[in-house]
């Protein structure tokens, strides 16, 4: 592929007041399926794109559709884009996390990279799978585009992959709903050419 595109599912109602959301099957709400024809019109207009891959939640298979649709690339699922597997703590606000699981929302925000939640997954669990999808599409022997849509936290790991730097760095890249990001394969390797661009949302 000449380039991999990174897009984020639109908002649902669990972005929006901050729950865990991880494998939970969520729609998009109203501003989240706006978000997905913005994003999905500037795919159209700007790229070649000649296929879409997607998470097999709602949210983002919705958000892939109307990318599919509009660029009238082939839309397929791919299951190791789906999100990080957040185990007993889905469902649950930051705060009813530290509250059932004292320390582990704190050790999220300041050590992400230690952090296995309970009945759940590492980060490193899903760079392992992201990794694997990265590395076949960047050898498919296509032109154009293939667009990867999903979720937070493939999508911020997916840069990690790319830059070369560890987990550890997890919350210093942004990948807000609706946001795409550009990378473009290099030998063995990738070049970044933008994060988090969310010009088309406003």
């Amino acid at each position: 592929m000449k380039e991999i595109i990174l897009v984020r599912h639109g908002q649902t109602e669990w972005n929006r007041v901050e729950r865990f959301r991880g494998r939970r099957d969520i729609d998009l709400n109203d501003r989240g399926r706006g978000q997905a024809r913005l994003v999905a019109r500037r795919l159209s207009e700007q790229y070649k794109v000649s296929v879409v891959y997607a998470s097999p939640l709602k949210r983002t298979f919705e958000t892939a559709g109307q990318i599919a649709r509009m660029t009238g690339a082939e839309l397929t699922v791919e299951n190791d884009l789906i999100d990080l597997n957040f185990g007993e703590v889905e469902g649950l606000a930051p705060a009813e996390v530290e509250e059932k699981y004292p320390g582990v929302y704190h050790s999220w925000l300041e050590r992400p990279q230690e952090v296995a939640f309970p009945g759940g997954e590492s980060l490193a669990d899903v760079r392992q799978r992201v990794t694997r999808v990265l590395r076949a599409v960047a050898e498919l022997e296509r032109e154009g585009a293939a667009v990867l849509v999903s979720h937070r936290v493939p999508c911020k790991l997916a840069v990690c992959i790319a830059i070369g730097i560890d987990n550890s760095h997890f919350w210093q890249i942004e990948q807000e709903n609706g946001g795409i990001s550009l990378l473009a394969p290099w030998d063995d390797r990738f070049t970044v050419r933008f994060v988090n661009d969310t010009c088309h949302l406003w």
